[in-house]
């Protein structure tokens, strides 16, 4: 998933919804890379190009769920910066 403009500008100046925000793309981001996952490696093809993906899944994974225990563990850290 890309970033436009106005979710690149909510991560810095964290309005009011910040938190709900990163609490729903992450849980539907995980939802969504996890479904490809398990499709993946139903029948997993590792040629360079499907690793080289499977890899960066990985990686966008993880930076999910860190967002998401970021977002209900530690909510002081979306607290909004406008006022």
């Amino acid at each position: 998933m890309k970033l436009d403009h106005r979710q690149a500008w909510t991560l810095l100046a964290r309005p009011w919804y910040a938190r709900l925000l990163a609490i729903g793309m992450s849980v539907v981001e995980i939802l969504i890379i996890s479904t490809l996952f398990i499709w993946f490696l139903a029948e997993p093809e590792w040629s360079i190009w499907r690793t080289n993906w499977f890899v960066n899944k990985v990686f966008v994974l993880a930076a999910f769920v860190l967002l998401l225990g970021t977002a209900l563990l530690r909510p002081e850290t979306l607290k909004s910066r406008i006022r």
